[in-house]
């Protein structure tokens, strides 16, 4: 654009106005991202709360043969039943604090799933040969989870490591009915509910991938702020805009002044030389 065109935007007496509208624009932005900063953490602290409530039992949340509510996502379970441990394997490639380790799983027998097993991530390790043993009766507290659908590829079916916790593979393994998820176990207590966790003993506490599903409407008065408050902004931009394209036009208009006309000049009618043409006009 032409410095002539942009120069009336810049004198001095439009200044205040600029500020004006830098202001409401600034302004509205960061009270939109406030907003919607409040309505993430609203929703976290909610999906929190639903990852620290009592645990239920797991056959008020998990049935066999059945599809994984998405309800449950994250929800404290209770698991009681009997170790596996000739079942146990390993999910590779597992990163805490950017150190690569397994997850060590062993699915449980519980005592009211027909047979069924349930997989338990007892924890995380970079040596899962120092892991110890999972025996005997467990009454174990954690979060269950959906199976994980990455696309990896098992390079190795032979061999009792799985690149996810898929549970199509789980089942190839134990070679038996699994629960449509699988339990975190709780090692750090983070439940407060006290629970056998010797078979996680130098193990490292694995966090759950997927937290709990909160309400659409949870804090969704912040939401609907943030997005009041973007709108403002536009609308003030959208001002601001208009009042500098105005004032450029202002000013192309009093630089090029009133268009040419035929008495003159500017425009203006020329009473002598219209009397003379009319006195030629009516001599003989």
């Amino acid at each position: 654009m032409p410095p002539s065109r942009l120069h009336p935007v810049l004198r001095p007496r439009v200044w205040p106005l600029h500020l004006i509208g830098v202001a409401a624009v600034v302004v509205a932005l960061s009270l939109g991202l406030w907003q919607y900063g409040a309505w993430q953490a609203h929703r976290e602290r909610a999906a929190a709360e639903v990852s620290t409530q009592d645990p239920a039992p797991l056959a008020d949340l998990l049935v066999p043969g059945e599809g994984f509510p998405g309800t449950d996502v994250g929800a404290p379970a209770e698991v009681e039943g009997t170790w596996r441990d000739d079942l146990t394997f390993l999910v590779d490639d597992r990163r805490v604090d950017g150190v690569a380790g397994s997850w060590v799983v062993t699915p449980v027998e519980t005592t009211d799933g027909a047979g069924a097993l349930l997989p338990v991530v007892r924890g995380w390790t970079t040596d899962p040969a120092a892991a110890p043993a999972a025996e005997g009766t467990v009454t174990g507290v954690g979060w269950l989870q959906p199976g994980e659908g990455t696309g990896a590829v098992d390079d190795d079916p032979t061999d009792r490591v799985l690149p996810q916790l898929r549970l199509a593979d789980v089942v190839r393994l134990v070679d038996a009915d699994i629960y449509p998820g699988y339990l975190v176990l709780d090692i750090d207590g983070e439940t407060g509910v006290a629970a056998d966790n010797a078979a996680a003993e130098g193990l490292r506490a694995v966090t759950p991938d997927q937290v709990p599903e909160v309400a659409p409407n949870t804090s969704l008065r912040n939401l609907l702020y943030a997005i009041e408050w973007w709108v403002f902004a536009a609308f003030a931009a959208f001002v601001w805009w208009r009042f500098a394209r105005d004032e450029v036009e202002k000013a192309r208009a009093l630089e090029e002044g009133p268009d040419d006309g035929p008495g003159g000049e500017e425009g203006h009618a020329d009473p002598a030389g219209d009397a003379q043409e009319a006195a030629v006009a009516s001599s003989p």
